[in-house]
């Protein structure tokens, strides 16, 4: 696109010199200078050739106009050199002819000129703001594009890096937005001290840069430099009250043309170089790899694998039984979404539903997943005696939509289900996204009579005072907080702590991931409500889960 937006410039640059390359002819051959003088007869009337000067030259000024508008630099030369030359014209005419016919001629070429110099001029202006961040003065985003589209049109080898600054938000809160600004300034200026000239420093987003560095940068400089200046304190303001800050930062690198041809790969993979340096460890610089790659095609595959699920209908629900501790009677069902294509080809959540979560997909997933649970399961959990609940997971991207609440309600009027037993399950994750939100919408889900339970507590961002704002039914404890309890007695006591929280909380506790009668044993002494697992029962088909409740009726 890009690409064909600079050849249209071109070409329309290119047209509009060609008029002017005749118009210059035509004014030549109109002058008594090389050619005898020849009249115009218009509506009986005479005129000399040369009359038509003053049109020429006004049609010459605005293509020139024109020109420097599309291109300010290579236009507004080519038509600052144009006017020149017919400005020396109407002199050499003057000087000739001992006339001044030729001055008003002269004159408009020496104001186009004028004209010419002052758009370009402004044009430079706004381009330099335009590519330029307020805030430290280096290029922005747009410049930095600018700059690896302009590395690669030259076919030189260059590095594309990625830095940023891992905990600026809470620096900005605890010091300040004035020294939030002076720590940005000063990154820039450490950035640009150890390019050293060997490339471009830009500042591309909030707390992240980007450098666009030359076949001779010093690579193993930067990222000793990089542990050296900001490994430690970092100090902002000097004095008798020095303002200090311990900035965590990374990198990840990728390169022209080694790792691809083109600007978008090029970005892409230096992002993805810079995710795996910030799950890494802090001051760590992480090149960008052909194991990345592979893992970028495998997530492209994964994506597509979902989309196909979802337009063919391929995926289908499995139901995991919960049963209550004590009496091992049936609480209900959480849902578990599988694959199935038709080829045979499946692809586990574990990989899908963290590739979906990147994306909208994962919207759509949970969509689909709750209108066909209670679609399924209507007719034999509403006729159901007993008080039999219906889980279903939810991503943090829907339960911080600010219309899910609405989505949901208009589902269980869709189908008939009653909203007491349908429960939702929500990850932390939720509260990190969004607190406000996440409150806000379990709060209208409550008032409906939908459960909320809170999903892999103890594994994730909650904290106490956090918990004490959601009006949430049960607590789920992760499978690996009770993996060990038959041989830690720390974890015997751990497990036994969140219990009591979520009791303290008038809040239900099951166990996910029970996979022993003695972790059952153990739970039941500890007062955990209720437990799901193999221990009692692998995931159950459709129909095997339908059987079950009519069986147990």
């Amino acid at each position: 696109m890009r690409l064909n937006k600079i050849s249209h410039k071109k070409t329309v640059v290119t047209i509009l010199m060609l008029v002017n390359v005749c118009m210059l002819v035509l004014l030549v051959l109109s002058n008594n200078l090389l050619l005898p003088e020849y009249s115009l007869v218009i509506g009986g009337m005479s005129l000399p050739v040369f009359s038509l000067n003053g049109a020429i030259q006004l049609i010459m000024f605005l293509c020139c106009i024109l020109i420097t508008l599309i291109s300010y630099k290579t236009g507004a030369r080519l038509s600052f050199g144009l006017m020149v030359i017919v400005t020396l014209y109407d002199l050499l005419g003057i000087m000739r002819t001992h006339s001044l016919g030729p001055l008003p001629g002269m004159i408009s070429a020496l104001l186009a000129i004028g004209a010419i110099f002052i758009i370009s001029k402004q044009f430079r202006v706004l381009e330099k703001e335009n590519l330029t961040d307020y805030t430290t003065g280096l290029y922005n985003m747009r410049g930095f594009l600018e700059t690896v589209d302009a590395k690669i049109a030259a076919r030189r080898p260059f590095t594309v890096i990625y830095f940023r600054i891992d905990n600026f938000r809470a620096i900005n809160d605890n010091l300040g937005y004035d020294m939030g600004t002076k720590l940005l300034k000063e990154i820039g200026r450490h950035l640009t001290e150890m390019v050293n000239g060997y490339g471009t420093v830009c500042k591309i987003g909030g707390s992240a840069y980007a450098l666009v560095a030359d076949v001779d940068f010093d690579m193993p400089a930067f990222r000793k430099g990089m542990k050296e200046r900001f490994g430690g304190k970092f100090v902002l303001e000097e004095g008798d009250f020095p303002v200090y800050c311990y900035p965590g930062v990374c990198a990840g690198s990728t390169r022209y043309p080694e790792d691809a041809l083109d600007a978008n790969s090029l970005i892409k993979y230096a992002d993805i170089a810079l995710c795996h340096a910030m799950k890494a460890h802090t001051n760590s610089l992480i090149s960008f790899n052909e194991e990345m790659g592979s893992e970028i095609l495998k997530q492209n595959e994964i994506e597509g694998l979902v989309k196909e699920c979802l337009a063919g209908d391929y995926f289908y629900l499995m139901y995991q039984p919960q049963y209550e501790t004590k009496t091992k009677q049936l609480r209900g069902f959480e849902t578990l979404l599988r694959t199935l294509l038709p080829n045979g080809k499946t692809a586990s959540p574990a990989d899908f539903i963290p590739v979906a979560e990147k994306t909208n997909l994962i919207i759509q997933i949970d969509t689909y997943v709750l209108k066909r649970a209670l679609t399924e399961m209507v007719e034999y959990i509403s006729g159901y005696e007993q008080d039999i609940t219906l889980s279903v997971n939810v991503s943090a991207n829907s339960m911080t939509r600010e219309n899910f609440a609405d989505q949901v309600a208009a589902v269980l009027k869709e189908t008939g289900f009653p909203a007491d037993r349908l429960e939702l399950e929500i990850t932390e994750y939720s509260l990190a996204e969004s607190e406000s939100m996440t409150i806000q919408n379990i709060t209208a889900l409550r008032k409906m009579g939908v459960k909320i339970a809170l999903d892999d507590f103890g594994t994730g961002y909650t904290s106490l005072a956090q918990l004490v704002k959601l009006p949430i039914n049960l607590l789920k404890i992760d499978k690996s907080l009770i993996d060990d309890i038959e041989t830690s007695e720390m974890s015997r006591d751990f497990v036994n702590v969140v219990i009591y929280m979520g009791h303290l909380m008038n809040c239900e506790v099951i166990s996910e991931g029970v996979e022993s009668q003695m972790q059952v044993d153990m739970l039941r002494e500890q007062n955990c409500d209720y437990v799901q697992g193999f221990v009692w029962d692998r995931p159950l088909y459709y129909e095997a889960a339908v059987a079950m409740l009519g069986k147990r009726k």
